[in-house]
This record gives structure tokens, C-alpha cells and sequence, in this order.
């Protein structure tokens, strides 16, 4: 049994994949992103408003404050404790490190990093937004996307920061890269997603502004990847790989690309 390929049981995650009910949890794509508006304004300031799916394991919490001309709209999972007290390091991950509730406002403000671009100057920060997409889920294991997106008082500029989480929804553990690949794979998947890149940018001019991967920023997003269907896609912040105008953001790789290289399960 060594050499079942650790594909064999994302084939199994993908096998018993459930639509999540609530169209509140993936109605947002971030290949086509939806810009969320101030319609919601009338939520009080500093409250959770959840809805919960059918299953009542997850609820989706919406955070807006405004505060010196820039508005915090928030929309992230939470899984219900109730159902299983595990659940508490990933609700705890996203509001008090990812989200960072209480000093939210304060860092944004303090973030001199305005827009990655060189060529965009004199744009002021209007509103920072958060949203998420559910790539997979089972009884098992779930596949989220989350991101940030930067508004400017220049509406043609919006940025974008990606985060991709995996769960193991039963042990309450998070699901890295080396849970998902080889020890020592790294060389292997970097020369991949350039290859990838590379044909992109060859076949496809929306990419044709875009650059190779380097180590170093391969290193730093190699965590930051989603399991959607056969593929596992790699997401990276604006002007990691691409300018902000090209709106390019992940890379994907067939997981039969991949199977040399997967975790191997007794």
C-alpha cells in the first residue's frame, strides 16, 4: 500500500465533492471578480451578521467599519464549534491573524505600500475588501480562497492579495505544502509553473506582460494553493508574476502532471 499516490485520495476528495447550499459561500469568483459595494453600509459598525448553510457548519460573518475616508468591508467563513471544537485554530486564524480585527484600521492606514505598480503614483486608498470562493469541500477536507482587494480613488486601479487555505475538517489541522507534496519536490513544481508561465506567455497576450517565477517568490507563495477539480492552482499577489493591469493572479497544474511528486499515504 506505500505507493498509493496521495493523488488516489484527492481523487476520493474530489469523488464525494458536495455543492455548498448557500449561494452566500460562492458566489464570488476571483477569475472573474465581483467589486463589492457600499450597499451593505447599513451594517453596524464592529458586527459579526451570520448566515448559516443548510448543514450548519459554516457561517458566513460580514465585518464594515469607516474610518478616516476609508471603508472595511469583510465577508470570511467561520465554522461552527458547536459541531466540533476543533474548528477553534481555523476561526481564530482568520480573525485575529488574517483579518486582524482590531487593528485592521491602523494597519491598512500605516501600509505605505499603496500599489505595487512603479508607473502608479497619487492614488489614495478608498477601501479595502475581503471575500472568499470554496474550491472543494467534503466530509473530510476543504479548499478555500481567500483575498483582499485594494480600492483607490483612481477606479481603474484595484489590487489584490491571495491566500489559499486547506483544511482537514476531521483532525482540525491545515493542509501545507509538504502535507500535499514530496520532500524535496520543490525544484520539480518551480521548473513546472514556469513552464506553464511560459506557454502563457507565448500563446496568450493578456500574459505577454508577464515574468518568469522566481525561486525566492516561489518559496514565498508556494503555500498559497487550492485544489479545484484535477488541478491544484497556485495564486499570487498582483505583480508577483504579473503587472496589476493584466489581472492574471494563479497557475494551474493538471494533478496527472503532478503524481510523481504528491504524497504518498500508507
Amino acid at each position: 500500500m506505500k505507493n498509493i499516490l496521495f493523488i488516489a485520495a484527492i481523487i476520493i476528495f474530489i469523488g464525494c465533492k458536495e455543492q455548498v447550499a448557500s449561494s452566500n459561500i460562492v458566489q464570488n469568483t476571483v477569475d472573474s471578480v465581483t467589486v463589492i459595494t457600499d450597499q451593505e453600509a447599513h451594517i453596524a459598525e464592529d458586527i459579526d451578521h451570520a448566515v448559516m448553510s443548510k448543514d450548519q457548519q459554516f457561517t458566513v460573518k460580514t465585518f464594515y467599519k469607516k474610518e478616516n475616508n476609508l471603508v472595511l468591508h469583510y465577508k470570511y467563513p467561520y465554522l461552527n464549534e458547536n459541531k466540533n471544537p476543533v474548528y477553534h485554530n481555523f476561526n481564530s486564524y482568520l480573525k485575529e491573524d488574517y483579518l486582524n480585527l482590531d487593528a485592521s484600521v491602523v494597519n491598512v492606514l500605516k501600509n505605505d505600500a499603496l500599489f505595487c505598480d512603479p508607473s502608479v503614483d497619487d492614488v489614495q486608498r478608498t477601501k479595502r475588501s475581503t471575500d472568499f470562493k470554496i474550491y472543494n469541500r467534503t466530509a473530510e477536507q476543504i479548499s478555500i480562497l481567500l483575498y483582499k482587494a485594494n480600492y483607490y480613488d483612481d477606479p481603474d486601479h484595484i489590487s489584490f492579495i491571495f491566500k489559499g487555505i486547506n483544511y482537514d475538517l476531521k483532525r482540525g489541522k491545515f493542509i501545507g505544502y509538504n502535507e500535499v507534496f514530496r520532500l524535496g519536490s520543490e525544484e520539480t513544481v518551480f521548473e513546472l509553473l514556469n513552464v506553464k508561465l511560459q506557454q502563457l506567455i507565448q500563446e496568450n497576450e493578456a500574459y505577454s506582460s508577464c515574468k518568469l517565477l522566481s525561486k525566492e517568490k516561489f518559496n514565498t507563495f508556494k503555500d498559497n494553493f487550492v485544489m479545484d477539480g484535477d488541478t491544484i492552482k497556485f495564486y499570487f499577489d498582483d505583480c508577483t508574476i504579473c503587472p496589476s493591469y493584466a489581472g492574471n493572479h494563479y497557475l494551474q497544474i493538471a494533478m496527472s502532471e503532478l503524481s510523481s511528486v504528491l504524497q504518498t499515504v500508507d
